[in-house]
């Protein structure tokens, strides 16, 4: 099954999940507790390319997920170094 419709297409605030989760990965960089806003950006993206198959997937979806998901193992890499005390 191809998707052939265009994400910007859809209807109301769904069109407008990719640069959300987008800018909530960004952002996740940016503040302090920033793997809880990367949670709501995978979220986001995940009711993005979840829902309403029949649309494709939006670039700015798939840059949010990947760079939250980086957030997230960063996040988990220096939380395990300071729980062995580097």
């Amino acid at each position: 099954m191809t998707r052939r419709l265009s994400a910007g297409d859809r209807p109301g605030a769904k069109g407008l999940l990719g640069p959300v989760c987008l800018v909530l990965s960004l952002l996740g960089w940016l503040l302090p507790y920033g793997e809880v806003v990367s949670v709501l950006a995978l979220a986001a993206g995940a009711i993005s390319i979840l829902t309403d198959r029949q649309y494709r997937l939006d670039g700015l979806v798939i840059a949010g997920v990947c760079i939250a998901a980086l957030q997230l193992f960063f996040g988990l890499l220096l939380f395990t170094m300071d729980l062995a005390g580097h």
